[in-house]
């Protein structure tokens, strides 16, 4: 079984995108995001894409524990996670922090 978080990234003048990430990957994936988020590049999309997404079969019994849902061009992002450890979610409010620096508006439910 896997647990995996399901991204739904919207850039402006891009089509939007969403894909799952395994948890192991998450952190790395969260903390990276806002660079390709800033940059609003289709080709470092593409490669965050390539490096995270998860590409290999879906099986039922794997388990989506949280939803991260961001619209850059109303600079907006909701995170919710749910049987995940505290110390994951501590690492996800400490990512959250450079977001809401450079101006997202962020709802957390962890």
């Amino acid at each position: 079984m896997e647990l995996c978080a399901m991204y739904n990234i919207s850039i402006e003048n891009l089509h939007p995108t969403t894909i799952c990430v395994v948890m192991d990957k998450f952190l790395d994936s969260f903390a990276e995001l806002l660079g390709v988020l800033e940059d609003q590049d289709q080709d470092e999309l593409m490669d965050f894409i390539s490096r995270y997404a998860r590409t290999d079969e879906i099986r039922p019994e794997d388990k989506t524990v949280g939803f991260v849902v961001i619209n850059s061009a109303k600079k907006m992002m909701s995170v919710s996670f749910s049987d995940i450890d505290e110390n994951v979610k501590e690492k996800i409010r400490e990512i959250i922090k450079p977001y809401r620096d450079s101006g997202y508006s962020v709802e957390a439910d962890l």
